[in-house]
């Protein structure tokens, strides 16, 4: 069996990587266990207030730092602006011919988190277009929700010509999902939702969880969000927001084991869909799952049929 001999230097280099993250990690759990402990006492102090506190922590996005593969694949893009909110969100494309396929990142994600979907689509004749969502990679913001972030994509969307199809994942594809459920200017063909929930009561009672909040103000935290977003709220109740998306075809995709997203999330939509097709992986996970060659062979594939 061949084995790496490692020099000093290298083995210092390993080490220094190993204990680098190994802290990073402590301290993500320190500053977890801080955040539960101070909404543990904030909860005895003032329910209300921990609420609105509990609200601004559901909308506020964590940025991870870009790795060189991510730079190196954003320097080869195209770069522009589109203009939001008197902001200026950053864009990017590859190619220059050809229908155009939307790219759309989930929360704490960024563009370049789809670098393995560019190349092959870029073979099939495709253009690529993404941005950095508000309050995502290189875009200005620190919160953002829903409706926002589809608001956004919207304006993504008013500024590129020809789309022929979106891939979107998780927080993404929910967002662009209750978009185009609200306005049909759009001729898309092709919707392709990766990892996505349709159950915003769900996703706030796993972050009240994670919070270690009790069942009580869990109901409360999602009657904040029914009270603050009624339109919304209603329509994911009674589903009937999926019919209203005018896309030829619709592709669902999610994996069995999705720890953040559980996979019912989607398989529950389907009899609501009509023209939705369902593809239930194994073992990528939810983040695994946009970088996998047969997934984006499969995505590929049903884009050009």
């Amino acid at each position: 069996m061949d084995t790496m001999i490692q020099t000093s230097a290298e083995r210092v280099k390993t080490f220094t990587a190993i204990e680098a993250k190994r802290q990073n990690k402590k301290q993500k759990s320190f500053v977890l266990s801080l955040i539960r402990f101070y909404f543990k006492h904030l909860t005895l102090f003032n329910e209300d207030f921990a609420i609105n506190f509990a609200t601004k922590l559901f909308k506020t996005t964590r940025r991870s730092k870009l790795k060189q593969a991510e730079i190196d694949f954003l320097a080869s893009a195209q770069k522009f602006d589109i203009t939001y909110k008197n902001e200026k969100l950053k864009g990017y494309s590859w190619g220059t011919d050809g229908p155009v396929i939307l790219l759309i990142h989930g929360w704490d994600s960024k563009a370049a988190h789809f670098k393995d979907f560019v190349p092959t689509l870029l073979a099939a004749g495709y253009k690529v277009v993404a941005f950095d969502g508000p309050a995502h990679g290189n875009s200005p913001g620190k919160q953002t929700d829903m409706i926002d972030f589809g608001n956004a994509v919207e304006a993504l969307m008013r500024e590129t010509k020809d789309i022929k199809g979106i891939i979107a994942h998780s927080f993404g594809a929910t967002s662009v999902i209750h978009k185009l459920a609200h306005n049909n200017n759009f001729p898309i063909e092709k919707l392709i939702a990766i990892s996505c929930s349709f159950k915003p009561p769900g996703v706030l009672t796993r972050f009240g969880s994670f919070l270690c909040m009790n069942q009580s103000l869990i109901s409360k935290l999602i009657k904040d969000f029914e009270r603050k977003y009624p339109e919304a709220s209603e329509n994911f109740k009674n589903r009937s927001y999926v019919r209203a998306v005018k896309v030829k075809d619709i592709l669902l995709i999610h994996d069995r084991n999705d720890q953040v997203i559980p996979f019912n999330d989607t398989y529950e939509l389907i009899a609501a869909w009509e023209n939705a097709n369902f593809l239930l992986t194994e073992n990528l996970g939810h983040k695994q799952i946009i970088k996998d060659p047969t997934i984006i062979k499969h995505v590929i594939e049903f884009i050009q049929k």
